[in-house]
Parts: structure tokens; sequence; C-alpha cells
């Protein structure tokens, strides 16, 4: 279904201003009994026109609303086209509950955790990114920025052993983290929530409670589950399985270091299929048609008046 637009409509108040003026001066020298060319005409062909054709004035006014619809800018609309936008949002949290602290192959959960989100930010270099670590209360340290070394900085600065770390408190990190993804600009733009943990949340509100509230905002959530074995199939497992399921994002089970790059791979995929299409309106400019219009009037009353093919007329 087509429909027509203008980009700059208060141009139209030309229309308004000028055909009053234009009665006003041709009232005013009507009445002073002088010829103008306002009123010019052509004498028609009898038995091809009766009366007199008024040439000029047509063409005065032709060539006026076509100069004014002109720069209205008409626009017609003739479809819509799927586009995906260039970069992702998404929040990563890191969990950093004194459970973290375990050790993993020669390392700790914490330390893979980080090695993970740095992996991640290479291979998504186009997104926008925050940040925040979540222990007994979730703390954003950096809003959405596409400056990831800056995001790097920051977590490396963040003091750690001084926050509440007896608790992991996941679920106020999601409610903390879906308002601050919200996007009024772009309708229904899908966004993301990357929670690197080693468990599940054991403080504040069931995580299988928010899943209503991130499907209502578009919002997937992604977990690497550092440390926990999806064969077992234990209840932190399924309660953060059925959160992942619950909002289209995935769940990921990382035991070493070597499963890093697969686990990353595999995200940075699902993050890519979940990227963010909108519909871009396709117009077609028909001022480029217009304009002609109102040059081949003007060009056509140039012709008029110096080839003197008019009759002013008398009172």
């Amino acid at each position: 279904m087509s429909s027509f637009v203008f980009t700059y409509p208060a141009w139209f108040w030309l229309l308004g201003v000028i055909p009053p003026l234009a009665g006003y001066w041709y009232f005013r020298f009507y009445r002073a009994r002088r010829p103008r060319l306002v009123v010019a005409y052509l004498p028609a062909k009898k038995g091809y026109f009766l009366g007199k054709l008024y040439v000029l004035p047509i063409l005065q006014l032709l060539t006026l609303v076509a100069v004014v619809i002109s720069l209205a800018g008409p626009q017609r609309l003739m479809g819509e086209k799927e586009s995906v936008l260039a970069g992702q949002r998404w929040y990563a949290w890191v969990d950093i509950s004194a459970s973290m602290d375990k050790p993993i192959e020669n390392t700790s959960a914490a330390a893979i955790s980080w090695l993970c989100f740095e992996q991640l930010l290479q291979k998504r270099p186009t997104d926008e990114v925050g940040l925040g670590v979540v222990g007994s209360q979730p703390i954003v340290i950096s809003p959405l920025t596409n400056d990831h070394e800056l995001l790097k900085e920051i977590f490396r600065q963040v003091p750690i052993n001084q926050l509440p770390r007896n608790q992991s408190n996941l679920s106020d990190a999601i409610l903390t983290t879906v308002p601050l993804l919200y996007d009024s600009s772009v309708a229904a733009r899908h966004s993301a929530i990357v929670l690197l943990t080693d468990g599940a949340s054991n403080q504040g509100v069931s995580l299988q409670s928010l899943v209503p509230i991130c499907q209502k905002n578009q919002t997937s959530i992604y977990i690497i589950g550092i440390g926990i074995d999806s064969t077992k199939q234990n209840i932190d497992y399924q309660e953060l399985k059925k959160v992942t399921d619950g909002t289209n994002g995935r769940f990921y089970a990382l035991n070493s270091s070597e499963e890093i790059i697969s686990c990353i791979t595999n995200i940075t995929l699902a993050l890519e299929t979940g990227r963010t299409k909108q519909l871009i309106p396709e117009y077609l400019d028909l001022a480029t048609y217009i304009i002609p219009v109102a040059v081949a009037g003007f060009c056509a009353y140039l012709v008029v008046m110096l080839m003197g093919w008019y009759n002013p007329l008398e009172f």
C-alpha cells in the first residue's frame, strides 16, 4: 500500500500567502483600469475554444505550485526492506562471588571468566557492550560503549576483594540490565545479557520468574557456566538452562580453558543470529519529476512574453 509524505511540509505556507497577495494586486490594478500581464490572455481559436484563454495566469500558477511542491520534498512510499543493525547491544555480568575462586585445572573460575570476556570483545568489535560485576549485589561498572579497551581497563581496576561476595545475586543483575538495554529509537530492538557464572542465583527472586520480563523486552540471556557439568543435570544447570531456553538464549558449559575458543565461537554466532532486524521504508523522490514541470511552465511563460503572444486585457 503506497502513501505520500513530505519532507519539508512547512513550505506549503507559500500557497496560502502568495494567492491572496496576487489577488490584492489584481483588484488594485483592475480598479485603476490598468492593463497588467497578470490577466493577459491569448485569443482562442473559434470552434476549438470559446471565449478567451488566460494562458499567462495559468502558467504562473502552474509554475508556482510546482516549485512549492518541489520545495516540500514530496515522496511516495514504495515499500519496505529488511535491514540488520551493524552491532548488537549486550551487557556482560561477571560473577565475583567467593565460589568463583575455586580452582579449575591450573587456574580459577574467575580467571577463566575474564579470559572469556576478553575473547568475546575481540569477536564482537562493533557491539555496544556494558559491563557489571555481581556478588551479593549487582554493580554496573560501565554503561554501553563501543570502546572495548576502556571496558578492559575499567574491569582491571575493580577492587573485587573489597566488594560483598558471599552470595550470587544474578536475578537482580538481570532486573538492573533490562531497562538499561531498552532503546526507544528502534522499534522491537533485540538485546542480550551474557552471564559468566559458576552456578545459579542464590539470592533474590527466582531466575525463571524473570523470563516474561526478558521476553517482553526482547532480551535474550546467554550463560557461560564455568565449572558446571552439563552431563550431571544438577540443580544449577537445570535452572540456568530453563532461563536461557525461555529467553531464546543459549547455555554453554565451560569446564576447561581449552574449551574457551569453541565456547566463544558458539556464543558469537548466537549473538549474530540474534541481531536486531528492522524494516526501512523505501521512498521514491517525486521532486525529480515535478521540477521539470516547473521549469517547463516557466520556459513557456518566457516564450509567451518574449514572442508577444498575448493581449493585455483592456478596461
